[in-house]
């Protein structure tokens, strides 16, 4: 029989083997609820609560930006979380002036940090001294799913960035609309929208050719 003991900063489970497991409130906080209940039905220490998405084969990983007071979805493929036995480390993430930064966990007392990107792409170190990089591509940090992920220079992967899409979005010269505009191969291109969506109409569009081109728009 399980049994738990919450103090004024944590909660403690003792297991039915009478190993225990002590969670800190303050380190947890929104998620310290579903962390206890996922601890004591697995009877095992849990460093971050998961759902399973098995409509797409998805893992979320949850964790709990206490300087944000904000929880933060990590995703993962199903099959990854448990190849590389993702619950053994306690991820975390951080986030700034341009959003939130990648997911990694520490080992050795914080003297080794490991991105989970990195992880998953399985990018080789000699890759890494070759400067290449682990691209998002959708630019969402926290999806970490194998097909969100590609091994790309820097130059391709600083051109699939959000303001890269609207840096080559503006008014048209009638200023009734917007235009994308891009160049490819020393040749420049654009596009006119207009109406009521006109101004996500011409991001959008921008952005399907950065893809078409493998994200080679050069800015002029």
């Amino acid at each position: 029989m399980n049994k738990i003991y919450e103090y004024d900063s944590r909660f403690v489970i003792e297991f039915s083997n009478k190993n225990r497991v002590s969670y800190s409130k303050k380190r947890y906080g929104k998620l310290i609820d579903s962390l206890v209940e996922q601890s004591i039905k697995e009877e095992k220490k849990i460093f971050n609560p998961i759902k399973i998405n098995k409509n797409n084969n998805t893992i979320e990983i949850y964790y709990y930006l206490k300087s944000k007071d904000k929880i933060k979805t990590i995703i993962v493929d199903f099959e990854d979380y448990y190849k590389y036995e993702l619950w053994n480390y306690y991820w975390q993430c951080t986030e700034n002036n341009s959003g939130t930064d990648y997911p990694f966990c520490t080992l050795d007392y914080g003297k080794l940090t490991l991105k989970l990107h990195h992880i998953i792409s399985k990018i080789s170190e000699e890759q890494i001294k070759k400067r290449l990089v682990v691209d998002h591509i959708n630019n969402n940090k926290l999806n970490n799913k194998k097909d969100n992920l590609r091994i790309v220079t820097n130059r391709q992967n600083s051109t699939n960035q959000i303001n890269q899409i609207n840096k080559g979005v503006g008014r048209t010269r009638d200023k009734r609309g917007y235009r994308a505009r891009w160049s490819y191969m020393g040749e420049d291109f654009e596009k006119n929208f207009y109406g009521e969506n006109s101004h996500e109409m011409a991001k959008q569009y921008r952005l399907e050719m950065m893809k078409k081109y493998n994200y080679l728009c050069i800015e002029k």
